[in-house]
């Protein structure tokens, strides 16, 4: 019973109750994630990633937000997993509602490879009306942060992004990077002479 388990065990029927695929299973396993125990927290980060359940990108972003070190780095990472959950289950919006919730405090911290992971499940799951977020990295004056952009926004999918792109190039700031953008996705009659 997970009311007299504690430390491993309860960490153990979590993990289970994640790999099972009962989303009853989630109003457990998301006050198990606001547990003291650092253990049961990082179990429950886990195992909503395993879940798949669409309510677990919120616990899980408030979990990032309000952890530190260590733990903060495995939300962080649960919540990529859950992201990319349900993209592959073909609720991209989802996806992308994740990646952009997230987006918005990670790009505040710098970390690079969180801001790149984001950028490319944008990339991945977006249509060209919700390419803003490439478009503002593409005029970063961080050269890591346009790079990573390039990058993703070369993957953009559909001829929609490819008139986002078109499009972007009337605007002077990350002008480079977009043609930059054109010349890697093949749009060579785009890019000036």
């Amino acid at each position: 019973d997970l009311q007299i388990a504690q430390g491993r065990g309860k960490a153990g029927v979590l993990l289970a109750l994640g790999k099972s695929g009962d989303s009853s299973g989630f109003p457990i396993l998301a006050a198990a994630a606001s547990d003291q125990d650092e253990m049961i927290r990082l179990a429950a980060y886990a195992a909503l990633a395993d879940l798949g359940d669409s309510r677990g990108a919120l616990v899980l972003l408030k979990s990032y937000e309000s952890e530190k070190g260590q733990t903060r780095f495995q939300a962080l990472g649960e919540i990529f997993r859950l992201a990319e959950a349900r993209s592959k289950l073909g609720f991209r919006a989802e996806a992308v509602r994740t990646y952009r919730g997230l987006f918005g405090k990670i790009r505040e911290e710098g970390n690079p490879s969180a801001i790149s992971a984001c950028l490319q499940g944008l990339a991945a799951n977006m249509d060209a009306g919700s390419l803003e977020e490439l478009k503002i990295a593409l005029g970063s004056e961080d050269p890591d942060l346009r790079a990573v952009a390039v990058r993703a926004a070369s993957s953009t999918p559909g001829a929609a992004a490819d008139a986002f792109w078109l499009a972007a190039l009337q605007e002077k700031k990350g002008r480079a990077a977009v043609l930059e953008v054109l010349r890697l996705r093949g749009k060579k009659s785009s890019l000036p002479a």
